[in-house]
């Protein structure tokens, strides 16, 4: 997935909330967390992925493993995880980039996850 068209994407700030619902490609839940120490830790990895963001002509990659982002209750945006990309949902779009399997351990292991990289 390469373009010239790269956007950075602040994801932290975007999808800031109070809850991650971590859910399989078919919307079934894996884990709830809303623990603001687990939070703050994925911020602050979340943080480190802005750059490199775009939208693929093949279209957006989905993701076997997807972090599902709610503020006050209400859904607000996601971030789907795969071996090779992350591909997030926000403000009403779709935008994808290159990753890896360390970037995936290391969102996974914020949360308190770590055990789900296996299902990617």
């Amino acid at each position: 997935m390469t373009s010239d068209d790269t956007v950075s994407l602040p994801l932290a700030s975007l999808l800031d909330g109070d809850r991650v619902v971590v859910t399989n490609n078919l919307n079934q839940m894996l884990e709830e967390v809303d623990a603001p120490e687990r939070l703050a830790a994925l911020a602050e990895v979340l943080g480190g992925l802005s750059d490199g963001w775009t939208s693929p002509a093949e279209g957006v990659p989905v993701g076997k493993v997807r972090l599902n982002f709610y503020a006050d209750g209400a859904p607000h945006g996601n971030l789907s995880i795969g071996k090779g990309f992350l591909a997030a949902h926000v403000q009403g779009g779709f935008l994808a980039r290159d990753s890896d399997v360390s970037t995936a351990r290391l969102l996974l292991r914020a949360l308190g996850v770590g055990q789900l990289v296996s299902r990617l």
